[in-house]
């Protein structure tokens, strides 16, 4: 596809009606109103092609842009992208299976402030299609809280993650802790576990993960007590960068190997993003929004075990773009000179002419600079050659 091909397509490219989009400022103002109906049947469609692990995780996914625009947001923690638009992405921790998308935008139409914060509300929303079937959610401490993690429970739905001690529902005791390197100090509220953990610094973890046992009792007229035993209370020894063996948290361990769904979907999305560049920035989501659709599926043709060889990313994504283009291939016009069809060449009247001034070309044959050449075919001939260029009749420039 040449240049000029591709930014009248990209002119012309919509997904919705912009006559419907509300004012700024209105109630029903969306931000995301440009690409929406991407978003809203992507989110409808993952769900039904794949059925997730027992791991998620939740977690913000940036795409790039510096341009002029009220949802811009600065992440610093994010190296691949600091600027541009946010998104909070449900994935699979093992795969990096992107299960659903929303974009922030911030308060939008003077919207009431969330009574739990924006944490609480965004992995409600997402994980409302997973709940009561016993995932597992981890997440940092942007949304983990002690009413999240009751919430999520109480669904049939266990989470794991960091938490700030500055949570409303959290100990007391926990705030302004400070332990050594290898201390731990653990507090359990019912099924809620709030572990703190000192290393370079004080680490606070919170899980629900966790089994009951039945304690019965001797006196028969008390019923038996129901008591909540995280699986985290255990340690695990390893090993520090020193090569010196330690004893660590196992929720710790959890954390770090269960975290990174969203960034090994960044990764992929990153190993062969085409760059485009773009003024606008729903545009660059929905791009974004295409590459987690190829990244998507590719995770699921890996998952088919009825394949003895499988194609790499680079082959896969190659396949896809040319079975959506099909046979369509536009011819690609050669530039410089139209060429001569042979029977005007051959049959029509030809005279050699003088060029005007000092003016010189190149005769087409021998190459030499000329000053004389052929009107009717508008190239450079000599005296010599052009009796030879007229009157053969498979002849190539």
């Amino acid at each position: 596809m040449t240049r000029d091909r591709f930014q009248i397509l990209s002119k012309f490219l919509h997904c919705n009606n912009n006559l419907t989009q509300m004012p700024r400022g209105d109630e029903n103002y969306d931000p995301s109103h440009k690409f929406r109906p991407i978003l809203d049947l992507l989110n409808d469609t993952f769900p039904k092609a794949y059925d997730l692990a027992r791991d998620l995780t939740i977690d913000e996914s940036m795409v790039g842009f510096k341009g002029r625009n009220d949802i811009v947001q600065y992440v610093p923690a994010k190296k691949s992208h600091q600027w541009g638009a946010k998104l909070f992405v449900l994935a699979e921790s093992d795969t990096g299976f992107n299960a659903a998308m929303q974009l922030y935008a911030g308060r939008q139409g003077g919207a009431a402030r969330s009574v739990h914060g924006v944490g609480y509300e965004v992995v409600m929303q997402l994980m409302e299609p997973y709940l009561y079937r016993y995932h597992h959610l981890v997440c940092d401490n942007y949304f983990t809280s002690p009413a999240l993690c009751s919430s999520l429970f109480d669904k049939d739905t266990y989470m794991t993650g960091t938490v700030r001690v500055y949570r409303k529902g959290m100990p007391k005791s926990l705030k302004n802790l400070k332990l050594q390197r290898g201390e731990s100090l653990v507090k359990q509220s019912g099924p809620i576990m709030a572990l703190c953990y000192g290393d370079r610094k004080t680490v606070t973890f919170m899980s629900t993960l966790s089994y009951f046992i039945r304690i019965p009792f001797i006196n028969k007229t008390v019923p038996i007590k129901e008591i909540y035993v995280s699986i985290y209370y255990s340690v695990i020894a390893t090993h520090n960068a020193r090569g010196v063996e330690i004893q660590i948290p196992a929720v710790n361990c959890v954390y770090n190997q269960k975290m990174g769904g969203v960034d090994l979907s960044d990764k992929s999305l990153e190993l062969y993003d085409p760059d485009i560049r773009s003024n606008k920035m729903w545009k660059r989501i929905l791009f974004n929004l295409l590459l987690r659709v190829i990244s998507n599926a590719y995770i699921i043709y890996r998952q088919n075990r009825g394949l003895r060889t499988k194609m790499n990313r680079m082959d896969f994504q190659m396949g896809v773009c040319l079975g959506l283009v099909g046979n369509f291939r536009q011819p690609r016009r050669l530039a410089g000179r139209p060429s001569l069809s042979a029977q005007a060449r051959l049959t029509e009247r030809h005279f050699i002419e003088q060029l005007d001034g000092r003016k010189r070309k190149v005769c087409v044959i021998c190459k030499s600079k000329i000053r004389s050449w052929c009107a009717s075919c508008g190239i450079g001939l000599c005296l010599k050659c052009f009796v030879t260029f007229h009157t053969t009749r498979q002849f190539e420039e």
